[in-house]
């Protein structure tokens, strides 16, 4: 009985592993595609105020761009992190329904 509840518990820390791996994935793709590999990851820039008539609106304005690498270390991190969190979890998920025999 111990070991069932060990086996679901690893189970259930796998499978947040692969949801938050997921959370972290997502959005860098699409951070890289919208803004054609640039990296807002690490970009410095400042907030301009442009003074309308009517009412003030603030921008970002980048001023230089993060390196690509720290974008792409990221989202390979995260790929491997979904991939081997996928496959703990269904390795765990398998033990837990057939039984672990050892």
């Amino acid at each position: 009985m111990a070991l069932n509840n060990f086996l679901f518990a690893q189970c259930v820390c796998y499978f947040l592993a692969f949801l938050f791996s997921f959370v972290v994935v997502v959005p860098l793709s699409e951070n890289g595609h919208d803004f054609r590999g640039r990296c807002l990851l690490f970009t410095e820039g400042m907030w301009l105020s442009a003074n309308l008539t009517v009412q003030e609106r603030e921008r970002f304005t980048v001023q230089e761009w993060g390196p690509p690498a720290a974008c792409r270390f990221s989202l390979l991190a995260s790929l491997l992190s979904l991939l081997l969190a996928a496959a703990h979890a269904w390795r765990t998920l398998f033990f837990l329904c057939k039984g672990h025999e050892g």
